[in-house]
C-alpha cells in the first residue's frame, strides 16, 4: 500500500495525476487507489497539474491507516456470504449454501461482504445486520471488513450503479476514516 502511495505521490509531483484516465491496482494498491478516488473531487490541481493538497487528502490518511495493526482471530469463512446464500425455514436460518470459496480468516471479511450486498436494500438494513451480528457474536465489527470488501468490488463499481455506488463509496470512506483514527 505504501509503495503504491509513493508511486501516486511521485505522479502528483510530476503533474501527471490529472492526465490519468484510470488507475488500475491490486492488493494494497487498491486501498491507495480507493483513497485517491474518494479524494479526487477535493484535490486542488494547480498550474502544472500538481495537487497542492495531495498530502493532506491522500498521503496522511494512508499513513495513519498503515500504522494500524489488525489482529483478528481466524474463523471459518464462507467468502461469499450474502442473503442469497442463506436458507430459511419457519423464520429461522436453516442453512448456508455455496461454499466453494471457504477458507479461514477474520469474521469481519464475511460480515463486510454481506454488508455491501445489503446496501442494495439501504444503508439502514446493513447497519441493522451489523448490530445484530455484534449482539450474536459478542464482539464489535471491525471496519477492516468494509475496506477489504469494497476493494474487492472496485472493478464492479461502474457509473451505472447510481445511488448504490454512493453508498459503497460512503462505506469505504467511513471505514478508512475509522481505521486511520
Amino acid at each position: 500500500m505504501l509503495f503504491h502511495l509513493g508511486a501516486l505521490w511521485r505522479l502528483n509531483e510530476l503533474g501527471y495525476l490529472p492526465k490519468l484516465d484510470r488507475v488500475s491496482s491490486v492488493s494494497g494498491g487498491s486501498i491507495a487507489a480507493a483513497v485517491l478516488a474518494l479524494s479526487w473531487s477535493e484535490l486542488e490541481f494547480q498550474s502544472g497539474g500538481v495537487a497542492g493538497n495531495f498530502q493532506d487528502l491522500v498521503v496522511e490518511p494512508l499513513r495513519r491507516f498503515a500504522r494500524k495493526t489488525i489482529d483478528l482471530p481466524a474463523v471459518l469463512l464462507h467468502s461469499d456470504f450474502h442473503p442469497g446464500n442463506v436458507l430459511w425455514r419457519y423464520g429461522r436460518v436453516s442453512g448456508v449454501v455455496d461454499w466453494p470459496g471457504a477458507c479461514s480468516g477474520p469474521a469481519a471479511a464475511d460480515v463486510g461482504h454481506c454488508r455491501i450486498n445489503l446496501l442494495t436494500m439501504g444503508a439502514e438494513v446493513a447497519s441493522r445486520f451489523t448490530v445484530r451480528w455484534e449482539q450474536l457474536a459478542g464482539t464489535t465489527y471491525h471496519p477492516w471488513g468494509d475496506v477489504v470488501t469494497v476493494v474487492g468490488f472496485l472493478d464492479d463499481l461502474r457509473d451505472d450503479w447510481g445511488s448504490e455506488r454512493l453508498l459503497v463509496e460512503d462505506m469505504l470512506a467511513r471505514a478508512i476514516a475509522e481505521l486511520a483514527g
